[in-house]
């Protein structure tokens, strides 16, 4: 599961930093659908990232979270992969599924940290730092959300297996 994790790590954390450096102006992560779609159609990428952040992910995170509250990683990661698999978020009908898709990959990231009480700092003190980060570039961007609840799973996970 250690080798696994480090294989999620990469994939997932790296996308974040590429599209960061890429392209710095993006109000959410999804946004980078977008732009990945206008270089050549290139917008399989985001796909590619969601999907196989999923399937490296919920393995490794099955494994730590007690049997009675397994659903709660499945239902977030079931939602990056819709949010993957509807990556459209401005078309009407697609949007509907990319934004619940997105809730239930927020709450449930947010819900299997509450699982372990002593590691709520970590998504609160990444909440802070991004919510800081917005107030000082005096813009509001769901993109700090999205990489504290990211963050904050992947500390999470990395504390209690690596």
């Amino acid at each position: 599961m250690k080798t696994l994790l480090i294989i999620s790590n990469i994939i997932c954390l790296g996308y974040l930093l590429l599209i960061h450096i890429k392209f710095p102006k993006l109000t959410s992560v999804s946004q980078s659908y977008y732009k990945w779609e206008e270089k050549k159609g290139r917008g399989v990428i985001f796909y590619f990232w969601a999907v196989l952040s999923l399937f490296t992910l919920l393995p490794v995170w099955f494994s730590v979270a007690p049997d009675n509250l397994k659903f709660i990683p499945f239902l977030s990661a079931l939602g990056l992969g819709f949010v993957g698999a509807a990556p459209r978020f401005e078309e009407k009908h697609e949007g509907i599924v990319h934004f619940v898709s997105a809730a239930f990959c927020l709450l449930g990231s947010l819900a299997s940290i509450l699982i372990y009480p002593s590691k709520f700092y970590i998504f609160l003190a990444y909440y802070v730092l991004f919510i800081a980060l917005s107030i000082r570039k005096k813009q509001f961007a769901v993109r700090y959300i999205e990489l504290a609840a990211f963050l904050s799973i992947y500390t999470t996970l990395d504390i209690i297996l690596l």
